[in-house]
């Protein structure tokens, strides 16, 4: 009876130790994919803001 208590207690913590492990890696995941949309957004604000700077410098400049 005791060792079957213990088998179980074993099972049980084993699974609770795997189910916190992937919910990290599922959290790790989550976190590296918002940094890679972020990253696109900010460059694709750059590239909306260079024909301000093109019209800007034609300004200064006229050609």
């Amino acid at each position: 009876m005791m060792v079957l208590l213990v088998l179980i207690l074993i099972v049980v913590v084993l699974g609770l130790y795997l189910m916190g492990t992937y919910n990290k890696l599922v959290r790790l995941r989550n976190g590296a994919e918002e940094a890679f949309k972020s990253i696109n957004v900010y460059l694709k604000q750059r590239y909306d803001l260079i024909p301000n700077l093109v019209n800007t410098i034609k300004g200064v400049y006229p050609i």
